[in-house]
């Protein structure tokens, strides 16, 4: 460059340099400068830097998007303990991976005209910004896998109902290979060279982005398009394929649990919602439905208790909007 910042150089032409200035050379000069600034800046630290927030931030929203997915399954006990153990695996995951990516130091490096940033440093504890991520997918995927186990002892058949089939079943899938490439991350960062730690780190990012927009797609489209409906071409029976809160009994209890009650007809008539007991943690049949409240007649609930087949209305009088309506009103029922 003929000239340092500021200071005007010969002329080539061999005019005065102590003329006139021509404004276009001091644009000539600072272009100059910024061209040298942003070929030989290190910005391999500002990007890692970039790069390393945004995958946080990637993990942080899925796993929000996992608990809600979650807590919709589970009464109130469940729904606070599964918020507090996000918070604190957020907690944890922030601290670790702001100490790890401020310990961090790479340097570029050119590779046949190519220039790349080549990590050389990577603290022993980076590997630990994984653990309370696979801590709290662990935790999830219990209670996702006790949901499963209740509905199939309940109702036989798990994939019987739509939309808790694909929140199970998506729940099951991103676990599995969450689980897997999280693992193998933080193996890979504990035993490798520094420089091939971006490697698995890009992947897990990748892969966690797509399958959490999965979870969203999927629940979606199973909501518009319920598999009841498709199967059979009649309206969904299924809870979570509709969208209401009315429900009513499509069988009566069973000879052991209607023992000491009248007669099915008038069971509705003399046994209103208040006389009903109401369930904190309802079955998964009734986990969209958490202020549902069912019971044997008696005003007592548990394991002895009758649980009966339940499905959808869609609109009924004002005076069906209870518990077990008249004969000709549980004929009625259609889901959205």
């Amino acid at each position: 460059m003929p000239a340092t910042l500021g200071i005007r150089g010969p002329d080539l032409n061999g005019a005065d340099p102590t003329g006139p200035v021509n404004p276009n050379d001091d644009l000539v000069h600072y272009f100059h400068v910024a061209a040298l600034v942003t070929i030989f800046y290190d910005h391999c630290d500002i990007g890692l830097k970039f790069v390393g927030t945004g995958s946080m931030v990637i993990i942080i929203i899925t796993q929000l998007i996992m608990q809600l997915r979650i807590k919709a399954l589970y009464g109130k006990i469940i729904s606070t303990l599964i918020t507090v153990f996000w918070v604190m695996e957020v907690i944890a995951v922030l601290g670790l991976g702001i100490a790890s990516l401020a310990a961090i130091d790479v340097h570029p490096v050119f590779v046949e005209a190519a220039r790349m940033c080549n990590p050389t440093y990577l603290p022993r504890f980076a590997f630990l910004f994984w653990v309370p991520v696979i801590v709290f997918e662990t935790f999830l995927f219990i209670l996702a896998l006790g949901i499963a186990r209740r509905n199939y002892k309940e109702i036989g058949n798990w994939r019987g109902a739509s939309l808790l089939y694909i929140v199970l079943r998506d729940n099951f899938f991103f676990f599995i290979c969450a689980f897997a490439i999280y693992v193998l991350t933080a193996t890979t960062w504990l035993t490798a060279n520094p420089r091939y730690f971006t490697v698995p780190g890009a992947f897990s990012g990748s892969l966690t982005s797509i399958m959490g927009c999965r979870l969203i797609i999927n629940l979606c489209e199973a909501y518009h398009h319920p598999r009841d409906s498709q199967e059979t071409g009649s309206p969904p029976r299924s809870i979570w394929a509709a969208t209401t809160k009315n429900i009513q009994f499509l069988k009566p209890p069973s000879k052991s649990a209607a023992s000491g009650l009248p007669r099915w007809s008038n069971w509705g008539r003399s046994h209103r919602t208040a006389d009903l007991v109401p369930i904190d943690n309802p079955s998964p049949r009734l986990a969209s439905m958490p202020n549902v409240k069912y019971g044997n007649g008696s005003g007592s609930t548990g394991e002895d208790s009758d649980i009966y087949e339940m499905r959808v209305v869609a609109s009924m009088p004002e005076k069906a909007k209870r518990l077990g309506g008249d004969d000709d009103e549980s004929k009625q029922g259609c889901g959205t």
